[in-house]
């Protein structure tokens, strides 16, 4: 297997190779997802779901601009919950 093969050259237990390789690959996607919604909350100056949903409500946010926005803000935020999730498994 590829993981044992790697882990033999860098001197490590595949075990060990496993789990920093996968803390490393959901740090950059938590990462990530983090950077989006920091690009959303700055594009329209709001914190949480909730706010988004009030300044569309208000006007403040027109509806046709922000309807994209609201449901990728919204599986942004999932993400990243199932995501810290799964960082937070792992040993």
């Amino acid at each position: 297997m590829l993981t044992e093969v790697l882990a033999r050259k860098l001197g490590i237990e595949p075990a060990d190779l496993e789990r920093e390789s996968l803390r490393a690959y959901l740090e950059a996607r938590r990462r990530q997802a983090e950077a989006q919604l920091f690009l959303l909350t700055t594009k329209h100056g709001v914190r949480t779901l909730r706010e988004f949903d009030a300044a569309i409500q208000q006007g403040k946010i027109r509806e046709a601009e922000g309807f994209e926005d609201f449901f990728s803000f919204d599986h942004l935020k999932a993400e990243r919950g199932k995501i810290l999730e799964a960082l937070n498994s792992l040993p």
